[in-house]
């Protein structure tokens, strides 16, 4: 009561002047006029000092938790604990918890009647989640005030209470839990005065005079309708009657629920629950008013000295025993989780606020897949330890090998947010908790304290671990079969470990064969279980739909960049920004997300366009690729993670200055003229008109096809798609009125950058054919006010070839000069160096490792049509 008082002096007076029963007006509706008093001084500090409290709070809950942990750890034995349980039926266990429980539901009253006096509403969930913190810290730790103040403090500041009111809701919850608890001690004594008497060497007469002249003050109290109340030259809001008789009937009934949890589990006692609850109620006050931590020896000293006349001493020491694991441990074990993963959370909110990490479920579950995989280590090194040494395994250390195979293997679907990786990692940590607790009785702290970690992680978050996993079916059994052999190749060590010279030979003893058996058996399992951890295989990425589809076109006809009307194709997905100013398009191959092309619209959207599209990759399982991206794009890509591998070089004609007059044009426009000789005429198809032209292109197109023997190509072309065809003017070269050569123009409304799309030809008809053609193009683009015309990439084209380059450019490079079978790199580049343009590097955007060549491999795939179409040129 005494840090209680210290505590309430401490609320301003201007937290609440509201009339009595108007709880729900807000605090700050009527302040007090400004007077330099003590309670004015206080309210400024604390505003002044907020950061400060705030770190002191967190400081003072991490301080308080371990404290709790070791007084309780201090105050029952494991092995006492164990022999305690052994001794106690499992229904008289589950009585107790479920009394424990609703005695932490009746103690929430506090925290919501001090909300209700400040004029405060917060959601319910999350006062209750505080409440049981607050007084699971407290009622261990001892200064409940204090403790569960910073556990206060620390909860409702992040809810966006000031100061001020949470030392308003701390006062009020100290002093309601004190008159409470003193009302129903004194009205327990006042009923059943005999054991408590005894216990204390009173006179019974005596306890009741006492206990009534207690009810008599408090009484006062209440009816004497005072609206403040001032201690010391401190001023602060008397609650009303309502909240008081509300407090007093909260604090009988959480004293009833915590007496039953004892009761239930002491044998039967002559006392009845009258007498032995009038005994609890005292010794919880005398804990209280003692400021032990617990009350320890103070509340056992009063429950012995009361029942022990009555009752087998060493049953009573036992249930108190099991009674501090149920009402103290148990509870605190949970806020210990509770408190953990809300300071977790809050540093992944900060950090992802930062722009340190993608979001902060990816963050979260990338540290449950660490921690699952060190607290697999720590439960794997003992088994290790002993084999090393020769040493058998005990079927103790086997369990514990077992669990933490299964937590490695467990890692790597947690860091994919699966939700059988969820189950099988919580399966383990339980069973690793379990393990923890040695039969001698010692607990292993290692297994305990990695097992508690991972604990307060993972099970607060389990909403976030959803993804479905791959079928038990999906995995060939010729994969299962490597692993068994991989798991083989792992145990064979641990065996060779153990041999021992026998008769002249090294053999294995039995204990090693046995526990080198165990591990290989082990190995084999937890290699399977992590094959079957992984995801499901998404399916393949369609269009979004003409209402996505209309969106894409919109922003493309709002920029200037042709190309990026490959988006009609519909064979790429559309991922528009929030604000629906630009959009990504993407396509899926294997176990890659490929996004064509820097993001399509305003520049600003970029960056969260990007994020996006990498925490979408990440969703699908895949690793995500950008594919022909400009360098404009590849400070954002850093920033994300992926690194840059050239690809080659883009060619940009400067329509402007395009001029073929001079002595290097001299070969073209020979070229071009002969051509316009021998009767090429050039014309360009408006989209309207294209469609009635579309048997003649057609016919164009398939003899192109046949004579190349290629297939069709996607993603990053055009194919022939008559639809897609007739969106966009299509340039034509015809010879005595029939159409021989095509080209289709990407262009916008802005008219920058126009982009040459599928191009076809009948072959043998005029060597200077596609001359011609390009050159009438840019004629035409030039006299229609665009400033520049894409020629596309040319694949590996100036690729570094020094000795010290990257193995990608040099690998680049050698396919550049020998893979003309493969595709005809050096003639696309001489054939798009005729118009001098300006060449731009593009490049792939990818993470490091493998992932480059796998990308490029998928995405060869994806613009090949197939695996078949990636050998033809």
């Amino acid at each position: 009561m005494s840090v209680a008082a210290a505590i309430a002096v401490s609320v301003p007076a201007e937290i609440e002047t509201a009339e009595p029963g108007r709880e729900d007006r807000p605090a700050s509706a009527s302040a007090t006029p400004a007077t330099d008093t003590p309670t004015r001084r206080i309210l400024a500090a604390l505003a002044r000092h907020r950061g400060r409290l705030t770190a002191a709070a967190t400081l003072l809950v991490i301080a308080f938790l371990g404290k709790a942990a070791l007084d309780v750890a201090a105050d029952v034995e494991a092995g006492a604990a164990i022999v305690a349980f052994s001794a106690t039926s499992r229904s008289a266990v589950a009585a107790a918890v479920a009394f424990t429980a609703l005695s932490f539901a009746a103690l929430a009253v506090y925290d919501l009647s001090a909300l209700a006096h400040v004029g405060r509403r917060l959601p319910v969930g999350e006062v209750l989640r505080t409440s049981f913190c607050a007084y699971a810290v407290g009622n261990t730790a001892g200064f409940a005030a204090l403790s569960g103040g910073a556990v206060r403090y620390r909860a409702y500041s992040r809810l966006g209470l000031p100061p001020e009111e949470i030392a308003a809701i701390v006062a009020f919850v100290a002093v309601a839990f004190g008159l409470g608890l003193a009302s129903v001690a004194a009205a327990a004594l006042l009923v059943a005065p005999t054991p408590v008497a005894a216990a204390m060497g009173l006179d019974p007469l005596a306890s009741r005079l006492v206990a009534a002249a207690v009810l008599g003050l408090l009484a006062l109290a209440l009816v004497s309708g005072a609206r403040r109340w001032s201690v010391a030259g401190f001023s602060f809001a008397a609650p009303s009657r309502t909240l008081m008789l509300r407090q007093v009937a909260a604090t009988a009934v959480d004293v009833a629920f915590a007496a039953g949890a004892l009761y239930v589990l002491l044998p039967e006692t002559p006392l009845g629950f009258a007498g032995f609850f009038a005994a609890f109620a005292v010794a919880t006050g005398l804990g209280v008013l003692s400021n032990i931590p617990a009350g320890l020896g103070v509340f056992e000293a009063v429950i012995v000295a009361a029942l022990g006349p009555v009752s087998d001493l060493e049953t009573v020491l036992a249930a108190l025993v099991v009674y501090r694991l149920v009402y103290h441990g148990l509870p605190l074990a949970i806020a210990i989780l509770l408190l953990t993963e809300a300071e977790v959370s809050r540093g992944l909110d900060r950090i992802a606020a930062m722009r340190l990490i993608g979001s902060r479920e990816a963050a979260t579950a990338r540290l449950a897949a660490g921690l699952s995989g060190i607290a697999g280590l720590v439960l794997l090194l003992p088994a290790a330890s002993l084999l090393m040494h020769g040493a058998s395994l005990s079927s103790d250390s086997m369990a514990s090998a077992a669990t933490g195979l299964a937590l490695v293997a467990s890692a790597r679907g947690l860091g994919r947010r699966l939700a059988r990786a969820w189950w099988c990692a919580a399966a383990a940590v339980l069973a690793g908790l379990a393990l923890s607790l040695a039969p001698e009785g010692s607990m292993r702290w290692a297994e305990a304290a990695a097992c508690l970690t991972l604990a307060a992680v993972l099970l607060p978050q389990r909403r976030i671990f959803a993804r479905a996993s791959r079928r038990i079916g999906a995995v060939p059994a010729v994969i299962l079969l490597g692993a068994i052999l991989v798991a083989i190749v792992v145990a064979a060590p641990a065996g060779v470990a153990g041999l021992r010279p026998i008769g002249g030979l090294w053999l294995p003893t039995p204990g090693v064969l046995s526990s080198a058996g165990a591990l290989l058996i082990g190995a084999a399992l937890a290699t399977a279980l992590a094959l079957l951890l992984r995801p499901a295989a998404s399916p393949e990425v369609s269009g979004n739909g003409d209402a996505a589809l209309g969106e894409a076109l919109r922003i493309v006809e709002a920029q200037g960049a042709g190309d990026a009307q490959l988006v009609r194709m519909g064979d790429k997905s559309v991922l528009l920004s929030d604000d629906g100013s630009a959009f990504i398009m993407y396509a899926r191959r294997g176990r890659s997300l490929i996004a064509l092309f820097d993001p399509v619209g305003d520049p600003a959207a970029w960056p969260g366009l990007v994020w996006r599209f990498i925490e979408t990759a990440k969703a699908a399982g895949c690793r995500p690729v950008f594919y022909q991206v400009s360098p404009a794009l590849l400070a954002t890509c850093a920033d994300v993670g992926l690194r840059a591998f050239k690809l080659g070089e883009q060619a940009l004609v400067d329509l402007v200055a395009f001029n073929m007059s001079g002595g290097k044009w001299a070969s073209l426009r020979r070229a071009t003229n002969r051509a316009e000789r021998d009767g090429l005429a050039f014309e360009v198809i408006p989209p309207e008109a294209v469609a009635a032209l579309m048997p003649e292109l057609a016919a164009v197109s398939d003899t192109w096809l046949a004579h190349h023997n290629v297939r069709e190509k996607s993603f990053s072309l055009g194919s022939f798609d008559p639809a897609y065809l007739a969106a966009q003017p299509v340039a034509v070269l015809r010879l005595e009125g029939r159409i021989v050569a095509f080209a289709s123009l990407l262009i916008t409304d802005r008219r920058e950058s126009a982009f040459i799309d599928l191009m076809r030809f009948v072959p043998g008809i005029h060597r200077g054919t596609m001359d011609l053609l390009f050159v009438k193009i840019i004629e035409h683009l030039k006299s229609e006010g665009y400033h520049t015309l894409n020629l596309g990439m040319a694949p590996l084209a100036r690729m570094a070839d020094r000795a010290d380059a990257p193995l990608w450019n040099r690998a680049g490079r050698a396919v550049f000069e020998f893979g003309e079978r493969l595709y005809n790199f050096k003639g696309l580049l001489a054939f798009k160096s005729k118009f001098e343009p300006d060449w731009q590097p593009r490049y792939l955007a990818v993470s490091g490792g493998l992932n480059p060549y796998l990308a490029m491999m998928d995405v060869a795939i994806l613009i090949g049509g197939g695996l078949r179409g990636v050998f033809r040129k």
